[in-house]
């Protein structure tokens, strides 16, 4: 018969790595929570831009059926596509700086990290980083 090895270890003598006590949960459910309630801005914020997108579409397309030779034709191409271009990247950042500063607001009501307020007033620098 072969004999196990017993110099490898299953893990129940090392214990867990971090201990996940009943305050854990509880700090993990309020971050949840507030980042469940806050969801709400991304979706209305992604709602209205695309309404907006939505609009100028129609309008683009009103202004293609008013083109009469194909210069014109691409030259209303040409600004919807650079509006478009623009609007999208506008949005990226504004609802990367929205779900930034959720999942910011969160940490601080689970104590995991100080409000940026907090910090930057403690630092003296109002916010602003210097390399």
């Amino acid at each position: 018969m072969t004999q196990r090895d017993s110099s490898a270890n299953n893990g129940s003598e090392i214990g867990m790595p971090w201990m996940l006590g009943g305050t854990s949960f509880e700090l993990a459910e309020q971050a949840y929570v507030t980042w469940l309630a806050s969801t709400e801005r991304i979706q209305n914020e992604a709602l209205g831009f695309l309404s907006q997108r939505f609009e100028k579409a129609l309008t683009t397309a009103r202004e293609l059926g008013n083109c009469w030779n194909p210069a014109d034709y691409f030259v209303v191409q040409a600004k919807y596509a650079e509006d478009a271009l623009t609007d999208w990247w506008t949005e990226s950042q504004r609802l990367a700086g929205l779900v930034g500063e959720i999942a910011q607001v969160s940490a601080a009501v689970a104590g995991v990290v100080e409000p940026r307020s907090k910090r930057s007033a403690r630092n003296g620098n109002g916010g602003n980083h210097t390399s």
